[in-house]
């Protein structure tokens, strides 16, 4: 076992941030249900997930691509700078795999569809190194 993956074998806390209701709530319920995550905060924006990054030092951080005002894209940068090592997954339920693709070669993080919650779950559990039992 890594020293990364020791580190998230407690509940590992995460902070998620969506800013359409039903799919951060789809997304904490998911999360909670598999009880290796701690979701410790929820926003619904990019100024709302620096605050919580800041106060909260997460272990991950569960983004939507694309929020109004600051996007997913544009607080990777804030994250990476602040938290170089926590782990970052996007989600988005929009089909711009070029933007998908842009940001996963370039940046090292997961991106997924939004639409089911057993996939952004197994796209969480990879970038994080929880394996499931």
């Amino acid at each position: 076992m890594t020293e990364k993956q020791a580190e998230l074998t407690e509940a590992a806390e995460v902070v998620v941030v969506d800013d359409v209701p039903e799919v951060r709530e789809m997304v904490v319920a998911g999360l909670r249900a598999s009880r290796r995550f701690a979701v410790v905060a929820e926003g619904s924006n990019g100024e709302e997930a620096v605050e919580l990054a800041a106060r909260h030092r997460p272990a991950l951080m569960v983004l939507d691509i694309s929020m109004p005002g600051m996007s997913g894209e544009d607080l990777l940068g804030f994250v990476k700078a602040h938290r170089p090592r926590t782990p970052v997954v996007f989600i988005s339920g929009s089909t711009n795999e070029e933007r998908a693709e842009r940001l996963l070669t370039r940046r090292r993080v997961a991106c997924t569809g939004r639409q089911q919650r057993q996939t952004v779950l197994e796209a969480v559990e990879k970038r994080s190194g929880i394996e499931r039992p």
